[in-house]
């Protein structure tokens, strides 16, 4: 009952209901989400690549994180709650949702993959109906990695097709979101590596994505902090988004 009332105050009208063991669930859109504790965690990696930190200690506040990366369908039912032009959320070229009539649908069979079409824009905005925002890059990375400074999010494990949707695993497209069960991060957070890259929130206009995706050929690209510059203003079907929400001052 606690963690209810807590996450209820973070969302205001929304209201939430029981999930999985640790999580609740938004009634807005149905997405289980896991909480974050506040506190130190071991940010970046002596291998790293471009702007990639070398190992140090960071600190974030609690909060909470979609377990999942937004859907298709979850995505299309906020485009379909807007009143007035959507254009600026949703880029028609990425495939993934489509128009029926007036309205806004998940592609078929493409339901539960990950929302690609999505522009930063409407990133933002479906953020904000449901009483959250775009992690920062030091928020997602701690959901990722927790905080043992481990490499990948379920360990040190090289990624296969066990863990994590890359290119070595063979579907050359995104996956249902949480198919890769085993490779969920040390807060049960499913899809940190692959599948679809993640925007973070923008810092002085330069925007970023995380968590590497369908479309990389490397192992080493899953890695909880690798990271890649990308204008905010892009879109692109490999790329998708997840939301957080702060938690309650206690």
């Amino acid at each position: 009952m606690k963690r209810t009332l807590l996450l209820a105050l973070c969302i205001g009208a929304c209201s939430t209901a029981p999930a999985t063991p640790g999580g609740l669930v938004r009634l807005r859109d149905g997405m289980p989400v896991c909480r974050v504790p506040a506190g130190d965690f071991i940010c970046g990696d002596d291998q790293g690549f471009g702007d990639e930190p070398k190992p140090h200690v960071e600190r974030t506040g609690e909060y909470w994180i979609d377990t999942y990366e937004v859907s298709n369908a979850q995505f299309a039912a906020f485009l379909n709650a807007q009143e007035g032009d959507v254009s600026k959320y949703v880029d028609p070229e990425v495939r993934g949702l489509v128009r029926d009539g007036a309205k806004w649908k998940a592609a078929a069979g493409r339901e539960n993959h990950p929302v690609a079409a999505a522009t930063w824009y409407g990133a933002e905005e479906y953020a904000r109906w449901v009483g959250g925002r775009i992690p920062t890059d030091l928020e997602w990375e701690k959901a990722a990695r927790g905080t043992d400074g481990r490499t990948y999010p379920w360990g040190e494990e090289l990624p296969d097709a066990t863990l994590c949707n890359f290119l070595q695993t063979g579907l050359n497209d995104t996956a249902p979101v949480g198919s890769f069960p085993k490779g969920a991060s040390p807060y049960g957070v499913m899809d940190m590596a692959g599948n679809v890259y993640e925007r973070v929130a923008a810092r002085r206009g330069q925007g970023s994505i995380r968590s590497g995706a369908w479309v990389c050929p490397m192992g080493w690209q899953m890695r909880t902090s690798d990271r890649c510059g990308y204008r905010p203003g892009s879109s692109h079907s490999a790329v998708g988004f997840r939301c957080v929400m702060d938690a309650a001052p206690r």
